[in-house]
C-alpha cells in the first residue's frame, strides 16, 4: 500500500499544478447493473401510482424533494423517480440524502449516490449506504440536473399530492419552489439482485490523513475485488474516458478512470462491502491535488466478461 501511495504521489507532483485548501470527493459516472444486492422495497411512497408528466428540469441545477417517515424509523438504502432522459443514451447524475435543517430547508448531507437514467420514462433508482432514519423525521431526496443529462419529463404528476421542494445552483443557497406533486419512493433494506457497485467516501482526502473508500452492492459471495487508482477521467493509454466496455462483454459498464496503481481489495462476507484505505502524505506540494479512483468488481453472471465496475470518484487533497 505505501508503494501504491508513493507511486501517486510522485504522478501528482509531476502532473498536478498547487490548489485548494479545502479538501472534496465528488461521485461521477455510469455503475453497471450486477448480481449483488440492490436497494429494497419502499418504506415510503407519495405519488407512486400516478405517472410523471411532461415538465422538463432546468439545466444546472440541484433539486431537493421534501420526505417524511411516519410512525416508525426506516433504514434508507436509496429512492426512485420516475424520469427519462431526451439523450441519445442512458445518463448519470449525482445523488444525495440530506436532512432538514431547524428551518425545514436541506441541511446537511447524509449519504451520496449516483442515479442512471434511460431513455424510456421509467422509475430510476439511486443507491446509499444505509442511513438510518428515525420516526418522524423530515429529510430531502436530492439530485442534479447536468445540462448534458436532459431529464424530461421530471418526477412531477399532474394528480396527486402537492410536495415542497427546494433549487439551487452551485454553491448559492436553497430557494423554495412553489410545492408540485413530486412522484417517488424511497427504499429500505436490500433486495436480492440487479444491484450496481456503489463507491462512497465518507470524508474528502487531507494531508497527513487516511482517505477511505467504499465499496457496496457487491454480489452475496465475497468477489474478487480491485481498487483502480489514476490521475485522470478524460484519458488512459491513448483512449478516451470514459471508455465504454460493453464491446468486450461488460454490459453497460464503463471505465471511468485512468488506471496507474490496482490494489486488491477484501469484501466482508459479514457486512457486505469492502473498504480502501489510502494514507495521503503530509507533503504540502500535494495540496489541491486530485486523484480518480473507481472499483473492480468480479462477478461471473453479470455478463459474458464477468466484472462489473463502479461509478467513479475524484479526490481533490485538502488540509
Amino acid at each position: 500500500m505505501r508503494h501504491a501511495i508513493k507511486i501517486l504521489s510522485a504522478l501528482l507532483l509531476a502532473a498536478l499544478p498547487l490548489g485548494a485548501q479545502t479538501g472534496s470527493h465528488d461521485l461521477f459516472g455510469i455503475n453497471c447493473r450486477g448480481t449483488g444486492d440492490r436497494p429494497g422495497a419502499p418504506c415510503i411512497s407519495v405519488n407512486a401510482a400516478y405517472k410523471a408528466g411532461a415538465i422538463a428540469l432546468f439545466s444546472g441545477n440541484q433539486y431537493a424533494i421534501e420526505a417524511k417517515t411516519g410512525s416508525k424509523p426506516c433504514t434508507i438504502t436509496g429512492f426512485e423517480l420516475q424520469h427519462a432522459t431526451r439523450a441519445s443514451k442512458e445518463v448519470w447524475v449525482r445523488t444525495w440524502l440530506y436532512s432538514a435543517d431547524s428551518k425545514g430547508a436541506p441541511g446537511t448531507i447524509l449519504a451520496r449516490g449516483i442515479m442512471v437514467i434511460g431513455t424510456t420514462l421509467g422509475w430510476y433508482g439511486t443507491s446509499f449506504k444505509p442511513v438510518r432514519m428515525p420516526a418522524n423525521t423530515t429529510f430531502f431526496l436530492v439530485y442534479d440536473s447536468p445540462s448534458q443529462a436532459r431529464i424530461a419529463p421530471a418526477s412531477i404528476a399532474q394528480l396527486g399530492t402537492k410536495i415542497k421542494g427546494y433549487r439551487k445552483r452551485g454553491n448559492n443557497p436553497w430557494s423554495a419552489l412553489p410545492p408540485v406533486k413530486w412522484v417517488y419512493r424511497v427504499n429500505s433494506g436490500r433486495a436480492k439482485g440487479g444491484g450496481r457497485p456503489l463507491l462512497t467516501a465518507s470524508k474528502p482526502p487531507a494531508l497527513g490523513k487516511i482517505f477511505t473508500a467504499q465499496i457496496h452492492y457487491v454480489p452475496l459471495i465475497p468477489p474478487l475485488c480491485f481498487h483502480l487508482l489514476g490521475t485522470s477521467d478524460t484519458q488512459w493509454a491513448g483512449r478516451k474516458l470514459p471508455f465504454d466496455l460493453t464491446p468486450l462483454g461488460a454490459t453497460g459498464c464503463r471505465l471511468n478512470v485512468s488506471v496507474e496503481v490496482v490494489t486488491p481489495v477484501s469484501i466482508s462476507p459479514v457486512t457486505k462491502f469492502g473498504t480502501i484505505k489510502l494514507p495521503i502524505p503530509n507533503a504540502p506540494a500535494l495540496l489541491g491535488g486530485a486523484f480518480f479512483h473507481q472499483f473492480l468488481v468480479q462477478d461471473a453472471k453479470a455478463n459474458p466478461m464477468g466484472l462489473t465496475f463502479s461509478n467513479g470518484g475524484k479526490g481533490v487533497i485538502g488540509k
